[in-house]
C-alpha cells in the first residue's frame, strides 16, 4: 500500500499545499517557511506516513528540541497548524492538540524622548548617514518591524501610504505622516540614479537589500555613538 505521502504517490507535494493554505490564512513568508520546515521534520521521523503519528511520537518529537519554552512554543504552533491541516483533509484519523507553555516575557527596553533625540542627532551629524536616518525614522513613525522595513520597495510608497507586503500579521497598508513623506522624498532624491519600482528602498553600498542582521548591527552602532547603554 502506498502512503499518501510517498514520493511516488499523488500527494508528494503536500508540504507545498500546506504552504499555500498558510498563505491563504495571511501568514507571513517567515512564518510559512518556519512552519513548513517543522512539518517536514515531523514527516521524516514518521517515514512520511501520518498514520504513524501518536501522542507518544509527538512527545518524543518535541523532546528533541531546545528546552526553552519559547523555542518549544514556536515548534508547537507549527505542528498544531500542520496537524489541523491534515485532519481537515482526512489525512489523520485522530485530532491532536499540542499544549504550549505559558511564557512571561520581560518588558522590552525602549528609548525615552531624550534618548531618541540623542540617537537621531548622531544620525544627522553626518550626511552620509541619510539612509540610516531615514530608515530609523520610518521605524519610529510607523512601528514597523526590522523585517518589514527592509522589504519596502519603491512601489510600496504610495502618496501618504506604505504598502506592507511581508508581515507577521499579513499584508496590508499603513498611513505615514507628512513629516515622514518629506524625509522619504529627500532620501530618494539623494540617489545618483533613480530607483526602479521593484528596487528596495534601503540598500547596501552593493545595491542589495539590507539584511535584518545589518540593521540590528546599525542600531547597536548608533546607540554606542549616542552613549546609550541599552540592548534594543
Amino acid at each position: 500500500m502506498i502512503s499518501p505521502f510517498d514520493n511516488t504517490g499523488r500527494d508528494k507535494d503536500i508540504l507545498k499545499s500546506f504552504s499555500t493554505a498558510l498563505q491563504a490564512e495571511g501568514k507571513s513568508a517567515n512564518t510559512i517557511s518556519g512552519y513548513v520546515i517543522t512539518a517536514r521534520q515531523l514527516l521524516r521521523i514518521h517515514k512520511n506516513d501520518p498514520s504513524r503519528i501518536t501522542q507518544e511520537s509527538l512527545d518524543s518529537f518535541f523532546s528533541g528540541f531546545n528546552a526553552r519554552n519559547q523555542t518549544q512554543n514556536i515548534k508547537k504552533a507549527a505542528i498544531n497548524a500542520f496537524l489541523a491541516y491534515l485532519y481537515a483533509r482526512k489525512r489523520l484519523n485522530s485530532q491532536f492538540i499540542i499544549k504550549s507553555h505559558n511564557i512571561t516575557l520581560p518588558e522590552p527596553e525602549y528609548l525615552s524622548k531624550g534618548e531618541q533625540d540623542r540617537f537621531f542627532e548622531v544620525l544627522q551629524a553626518d550626511r552620509a548617514r541619510i539612509r540610516d536616518y531615514t530608515l530609523f525614522a520610518v521605524m519610529l513613525y510607523t512601528g514597523l518591524r526590522v523585517s518589514e522595513v527592509v522589504n519596502i520597495r519603491l512601489k510600496d510608497i504610495q502618496d501618504d501610504q506604505l504598502v506592507i507586503r511581508q508581515s507577521k500579521t499579513g499584508p496590508g497598508k499603513g498611513y505615514i505622516r507628512k513629516k515622514l513623506t518629506a524625509l522619504l522624498d529627500v532620501y530618494l532624491a539623494s540617489f545618483k540614479s533613480p530607483l526602479g519600482r521593484e528596487d528596495y528602498v534601503f540598500r547596501s553600498k552593493q545595491r542589495r537589500r539590507l539584511s535584518v542582521r545589518m540593521v540590528q548591527l546599525l542600531i547597536k552602532k548608533y546607540l554606542r555613538l549616542a552613549g546609550i547603554r541599552k540592548d534594543l
